[in-house]
């Protein structure tokens, strides 16, 4: 062969790497950077689709006789054991998936039991006990919530069964990665080297922290608490210095029984909601991970605040203001106190950039893959490819082919 077409490098470079999914979603021999626990695809369906899981969802929105008011919104599903809220509707800023019948992507409230006082958008789905609301957008046809719903095929793993111990595990990973970036003010997000503590994640560490006490950070190991307690964002660079394809990890040790109160007004300023995950994480007196699966803390949002990413935070007690708002997904184990303000979606707080961003629940979620193949070819070329389907129509790409010295580079993001 003398001579290739780009079409036609990119088709052969794919044909030789042999991209086969596994049973999880990724790819046999690339995995995800964003994957740190191990689970199926039907876990990570389930996982991604939440705008957030708790333990306990308890909201109210209270509004004077005389005042007329528009309701609170969950703006994507909501997953928890219990749901107790007035004033509050779910999953309003998403349209269920009517051709998937019973399926995870129709689901707009899944809990053991719940007492809505408002608006559920989408598939009500509960294992047990009751569920009342005050009303169902019934836009899919779908039946009457005033029932015990029958599991369908696509449910029978339940999330509860396996969410507990997967979002701890993934808590306590990322609090064990040793920090690898810091927060220049000129530069933006810096590292000593391009060695990472986990390939595909920056990790910065805050030091052990509360309202109360905070231990002095140490500027070669830990960034500053005044990007989470301050009035005003300590992130007040472009950051340009962050491919697209990392996720940066703030680790938050939180003494057990203590609170910590997030007070930066814009705590995400420069830095995409897509990109990045606030792991808070219990630690004892000495500031060593509490292991104690007992063990709790308080977190608070205070008012106008706003953060979005992938709020990590299974075993704190969230206190959630009436202004402002926490946006992406918000994960908790233990209880979750609304006073009025939305839970927004990723869709919403990064301008559609992206639908979903998770930790180990790949879906919809950018994925490089780089392979070398050798082709027969004469020519140096290098060109962008613009979408490419692999034979089994799982793969579709942008990106870039080089071919230098017989050797056919593919770098393709997987949608």
């Amino acid at each position: 062969m003398k001579s290739l077409s780009i079409k036609s490098i990119a088709a052969i470079a794919l044909v030789n790497i042999g991209l086969v999914y596994g049973a999880d979603g990724n790819i046999n021999g690339l995995r995800s950077p964003q994957c740190v626990e191990d689970l199926s695809r039907l876990q990570v369906d389930l996982l991604q689709h939440f705008n957030g899981i708790f333990g306990t969802f308890s909201a109210t929105k209270e509004t004077e006789e005389t005042e007329e008011t528009s309701k609170a919104s969950v703006y994507g599903p909501i997953a928890a054991l219990n749901i107790n809220s007035t004033g509050y509707d779910y999953n309003t800023n998403l349209k269920s998936n009517c051709e998937d019948y019973n399926g995870i992507s129709r689901l707009g409230l899944m809990a053991k039991a719940a007492h809505v006082n408002g608006d559920v958008y989408g598939e009500i789905f509960n294992e047990e006990g009751s569920i009342i609301a005050a009303n169902q957008k019934n836009e899919c046809g779908m039946n009457s919530i005033d029932r015990s719903v029958t599991k369908p095929d696509d449910l029978s793993s339940s999330l509860w069964s396996f969410a507990p111990s997967s979002i701890k595990k993934t808590s306590r990973k990322l609090a064990s990665f040793e920090s690898d970036t810091f927060i220049n003010r000129n530069k933006g997000l810096v590292s000593k080297s391009d060695a990472r503590s986990f390939h595909g994640y920056r990790i910065l560490k805050l030091p052990a922290c509360s309202d109360d006490i905070c231990k002095p950070f140490d500027p070669n190991t830990e960034i500053t608490t005044a990007i989470l307690k301050s009035r005003h964002s300590s992130l007040n660079t472009p950051f340009q210095n962050i491919l697209p394809t990392e996720m940066i990890v703030f680790n938050v040790p939180v003494y057990v029984n203590h609170t910590f109160t997030i007070t930066t007004l814009d705590v995400n300023k420069n830095i995409s909601p897509c990109q990045v995950i606030y792991n808070f994480y219990p630690v004892d007196a000495s500031g060593a991970y509490d292991s104690n699966p007992s063990s709790t803390f308080t977190l608070v949002r205070a008012p106008d605040v706003k953060i979005a990413g992938t709020i990590l935070a299974p075993q704190a007690n969230i206190i959630d203001s009436p202004t402002g708002y926490f946006g992406g997904q918000l994960i908790t184990l233990q209880n979750y106190e609304g006073h009025g303000a939305d839970i927004k979606d990723f869709k919403s707080v990064s301008n559609g950039e992206c639908s979903s961003r998770s930790i180990c629940w790949p879906i919809n979620v950018t994925h490089v893959v780089v392979e070398v193949v050798k082709v027969s070819t004469s020519k140096t070329l290098v060109s962008t490819v613009t979408e490419i389907t692999d034979k089994n129509g799982h793969f579709s790409t942008f990106g870039t082919v080089t071919v230098t010295d017989n050797i056919a580079t593919v770098t393709a993001t997987r949608k």
